[in-house]
């Protein structure tokens, strides 16, 4: 009998001291890195140019953590469109997963953008369009993962806040489409 309660007692000090065991659950390291799973493929998301009005896209690359979300974030992908309709305006591009969807909403409210729009497929989508198309942007949420996107363009008609927006708006919709395909 004695030797029962001297194995319940071994079973039960993992529980006692807060030390997960694989018979108890998962650690909280492979908890946290499901949600992070697909960041390697997000970088995959990104439309090539010609779909998008735009000349060239950079090479697309990892994007550093900032503060508040660097502990909520799997991980960012960054890219620049240049060349739009053959002038010299760019657009920088981001997309971040998230390690949960209340981490990306927390950052799809972060900034002065305009009211939340839900669009039909279930994308949240916030934008501010000013006269000048480096005081513009479009924010948007699929799931956990946040894009974003601004830039930059002559001072005229040909890229103002207004057409950057729409242009933007374009490589949003194509990056939803792929990360809705990835499921």
């Amino acid at each position: 009998m004695s030797r029962f309660w001297w194995i319940v007692g071994l079973a039960a000090l993992p529980l006692l001291l807060g030390t997960p065991t694989a018979a108890v659950g998962q650690t909280t390291t492979a908890r946290n890195a499901v949600p992070c799973a697909r960041y390697g493929v997000l970088k995959t998301v990104f439309p090539n140019a010609t779909a998008t009005g735009y000349r060239t896209r950079s090479q697309i690359k990892r994007e550093g953590s900032r503060e508040p979300f660097k502990n909520r974030k799997c991980g960012s992908w960054w890219t620049t469109y240049s060349g739009f309709r053959g002038t010299g305006a760019t657009a920088d591009v981001s997309v971040t997963l998230f390690k949960t969807r209340r981490d990306a909403l927390g950052g799809l409210a972060e900034g002065l953008g305009g009211p939340v729009q839900v669009l039909p497929n279930g994308v949240r989508l916030r934008t501010r369009i000013k006269t000048l198309a480096t005081d513009s942007f479009v924010v948007s949420l699929v799931g956990n993962v946040l894009v974003s996107s601004t830039g930059i363009g002559p001072h005229d008609s040909t890229y103002s806040g207004r057409v950057s927006t729409a242009a933007w708006m374009r490589i949003h919709r194509e990056i939803h489409r792929a990360v809705l395909a990835l499921g």
